[in-house]
């Protein structure tokens, strides 16, 4: 049985959950490489988040996601490297005015408070 504390921990500053979202993507990443028996050839790894909601809460769905991915009872129909690849793909792809760190869409249309 899984308790809550597996689901939900407690992470760094006022906003843990959108710290403990990339620490455990982090850390799913090592171990994926690890099984590839890759790691000791990483020696620098770059994360470019493209995401077109504005906010960081969009990592603790990235990461729910997986958890209920790593959680089935079937054999994946697409391999983790053709996720990755397909991910890079369209990151490439995307106007880098709507990535994460834009200078565009929503990140230049609101105002502060007045």
């Amino acid at each position: 049985m899984i308790s809550v504390f597996d689901m939900f921990k407690v992470g760094i500053g006022p906003s843990s959950s959108h710290t403990v979202g990339p620490m455990k993507a982090g850390k799913e990443f090592i171990d994926h490489l690890i099984d590839c028996k890759k790691l000791a050839e990483t020696d620098r790894l770059q994360v470019d988040v493209y995401c077109i909601e504005r906010n960081a809460i969009a990592s603790v769905k990235a990461i729910n996601a997986s958890q209920m991915a790593l959680r089935r009872t079937t054999q994946p129909s697409v391999t983790l490297d053709k996720v990755i690849e397909t991910m890079y793909e369209t990151g490439k792809d995307m106007n880098a005015k709507y990535r994460e760190t834009s200078t565009g869409g929503l990140a230049i249309k609101i105002l502060p408070c007045e």
